[in-house]
């Protein structure tokens, strides 16, 4: 079986129109995904419609301004997989690269 070079990602801002269609896309295609949204209403709603096709995803709720959004996010990625794959960023702001230098020293 030919494995999908796809098969683990992160999607940020998943919850909004494009994110939520990429997010469904790739689930149909077997990729393993965690999914962020700031809102987790957003986000069950977006995972009840990827049961639908038989996947199960991770979700993830947060606030990417929040302090402490690097290390839940580190910690959540190290518990689900031991790769990642790709990430795809659909928000307007983002944290800085920074935040995650002090977990690689």
């Amino acid at each position: 079986m030919k494995r999908n070079i796809l098969s683990n990602g992160i999607i940020f801002g998943s919850t909004g129109t494009l994110g939520a269609r990429i997010s469904l896309d790739l689930a149909k295609m077997n990729t393993n995904l965690i999914l962020h949204g700031k809102s987790f209403e957003k986000l069950i709603k977006l995972d009840n419609k990827i049961k639908k096709v038989n996947k199960n995803v991770t979700l993830f709720q947060a606030d990417i301004t929040h302090k402490d959004f690097a290390a839940n996010l580190l910690s959540k990625v190290a518990s689900r997989f031991s790769r990642i794959d790709f990430m795809i960023n659909l928000v307007g702001v983002f944290f800085r690269i920074e935040a995650f230098n002090e977990f690689h020293t």
